[in-house]
């Protein structure tokens, strides 16, 4: 028992630790509880990360920050507009006979 208090001293006699272990706490608890609710905006926050290094690589070639982030917005609605045409065009037309 003692290790496992030593341990618990050592490491949580920091309160940045504590303050870590209590959000990783409660946000695990949100997500578990509300995780029908939460989940559009967990989303929405890895895909605004991952386009976000688009757009700065975009920047790092010399491209406005304005234009990088209309040209990558446009390229992700058109490959999402393309592929709900696809999706539909094969759904409602019909098929050819063999």
């Amino acid at each position: 028992m003692e290790l496992i208090t030593n341990w618990f001293r050592r490491h949580f006699s920091n309160p940045q630790v504590v303050f870590l272990a209590l959000f990783l706490g409660i946000l695990f608890f949100i997500v578990v509880v509300m995780g029908k609710m939460v989940a559009p905006i967990l989303i929405a926050i890895v895909i605004a990360y991952l386009l976000e290094g688009l757009v700065r690589a975009l920047e790092s070639r010399g491209v406005p920050r304005l234009l990088a982030v209309v040209a990558v917005f446009g390229r992700l609605f058109g490959f999402c507009g393309a592929r709900v045409f696809l999706g539909w065009c094969h759904w409602f037309l019909p098929s050819r006979p063999s």
